[in-house]
């Protein structure tokens, strides 16, 4: 399966994280590309931009050039059952943080917050949470969330 949407640059995607905010959008949907662009699958996309985060994921995305062009695919890691859910590690960090251009960086932005987001996959190396700022070696968790 490809992650699909509008491919932006960070300006953009910067100017529309507030837009979506402005207009009550409580998720938003972006894929890092490449250092410089990013996937906004938030008004246009593909079932890909629903799947959840897993700390025990049964795929992995991976980057490919097709056609002179940086896309993205989403793999089974291995064999699924029918009817089971598919999930990635979103390896989530709120608007990168500028040390690894090329690792992949899933923002599912919860109004603009930079908090960590509850993890709720169930898997027994659950890690809690998703994402958020290091603060004195203490992850700040939004709570408010459901």
């Amino acid at each position: 399966m490809e992650y699909i949407g509008e491919v932006i640059p960070n300006v953009e995607f910067v100017k529309r994280t507030k837009d979506y905010e402005a207009e009550g959008l409580e998720h938003f949907y972006f894929m890092t590309l490449k250092s410089d662009e990013i996937i906004d699958a938030t008004k246009k996309g593909c079932l890909a931009r629903f799947m959840n985060h897993s700390c025990n994921p049964n795929c992995v995305t991976q980057k490919w050039v097709v056609g002179k062009k940086m896309r993205i695919g989403i793999f089974t890691t291995r064999p699924v059952e029918a009817g089971e859910e598919l999930t990635f590690d979103y390896k989530f960090e709120r608007f990168g943080n500028g040390k690894n251009p090329h690792l992949l960086i899933y923002l599912l932005c919860y109004r603009h917050r930079a908090t960590a987001q509850n993890c709720y996959c169930g898997e027994v190396n659950c890690k809690g949470i998703i994402g958020g700022l290091k603060n004195g070696g203490k992850v700040e968790v939004d709570e408010s969330e459901e």
